[in-house]
């Protein structure tokens, strides 16, 4: 959308592009009044050539305004490490055309290109987000063709995680070989929370609802959630006093100068999987910890709301490590006759 969250709170951006040319100006207030300022600003312009007329080079629509709204909405680190490659692949490709020219056949022709060059999970990232860019186009104005783009198949692959015994392992050699961050590794197990969100995490989501300890994730200035959501996740009375022991004055786990580390310690944290004879990485942990939480009788459902995913991604993800819905699944094929009609129960 046009209307986006500026660098500090109660300041929202607002873009509009007309005639070729990006206007913005700045908002202070609520997210509805900016959306209202955008509108009149909207009404403002009108005299001007209409918006749906506009259909800029694709290139140039993209550095102007594509690129720095992705940079403004999406996580600094998802913009820097992932995204910004993906739109400069992108515009090799669709960069000369129109907007108004990208349609199912380029698509098409860009999917047969990459598909001799990358995997089908990284064209299914790049094609993702060519189809963000075209709605956003889409909601600018611009004579956008409507289409959908679909993604491709992958090979379904099976979560890994570490069992218990393996994670105590891990847990042993990291206070052998690195102690110092055995409370963010521990942390991570227990919570089932990404690396992203551990060294963001700060003194003040660990909060009592009801009388009971959870750890309560809200953004704060400088940085959000993956899903610009927010979430509980139960602690239990030992975690909850070990987060207290170890926590800084502000960051649960602060740098050796008392802030937050500005990036994910990954190359210590693979020395450590790698002196315990495991594979995986920080993510890993996510995955382990919904293993142990499904395996200790917790629900799909339930599950769902402790990662920050819909229940359908967290079904497709892991549904395979309940064996009851095995048991369930052979108890239905067990009464059902050659036909594919469940037998009549005498």
């Amino acid at each position: 959308m046009p209307v986006y969250p500026g660098r500090r709170k109660g300041i929202w951006r607002i873009t509009v592009f007309v005639n070729g040319r990006q206007r913005e100006k700045s908002f202070h207030g609520d997210e509805a009044g900016a959306r209202d300022d955008e509108a009149a600003m909207r009404l403002e312009l009108r005299a001007s050539p209409t918006l749906a007329t506009i259909d800029p080079v694709t290139s140039t629509w993209c550095a102007m305004v594509y690129s720095p709204h992705a940079r403004a909405t999406l996580g600094a680190n998802t913009w820097k490490l992932s995204r910004a490659y993906v739109v400069t692949t992108l515009m090799g490709f669709f960069g000369p055309m129109r907007l108004s020219e990208i349609g199912p056949t380029e698509v098409s022709q860009y999917t047969a290109t990459r598909l001799q060059e990358v995997r089908r999970s990284t064209l299914n990232l790049e094609l993702g987000t060519l189809a963000q860019m075209l709605k956003f186009a889409t909601s600018l104005g611009h004579p956008v063709q409507q289409f959908k783009i679909a993604k491709l198949r992958t090979d379904e692959r099976r979560v890994h995680f570490w069992t218990a015994e393996e994670q105590a392992r891990l847990l042993r050699v990291c206070l052998r070989v690195d102690p110092e961050l055995e409370p963010m590794l521990r942390f991570m197990l227990r919570t089932g929370v990404r690396k992203g969100e551990a060294i963001a995490a700060v003194r003040a989501w660990l909060v009592k609802r009801g009388g009971q300890p959870v750890l309560g994730i809200t953004p704060y200035e400088g940085w959000s959630t993956k899903s610009r959501g927010v979430r509980d996740i139960p602690l239990d009375a030992a975690l909850w006093r070990e987060l207290k022991a170890v926590a800084g004055e502000w960051y649960l786990f602060p740098n050796a100068h008392g802030e937050r580390h500005r990036w994910f310690p990954q190359w210590r944290f693979m020395a450590i999987v790698k002196a315990a004879k495991l594979r995986g990485g920080p993510h890993t942990t996510r995955h382990s910890f919904s293993s142990s939480y499904l395996d200790a009788g917790g629900t799909l459902h339930d599950l769902a709301g402790l990662l920050g995913h819909s229940l359908t991604r967290v079904t497709e993800m892991y549904a395979h490590l309940l064996p009851e819905h095995l048991d369930r699944a052979r108890g239905v094929l067990a009464s059902l006759d050659i036909s594919g009609r469940a037998r009549r129960r005498a």
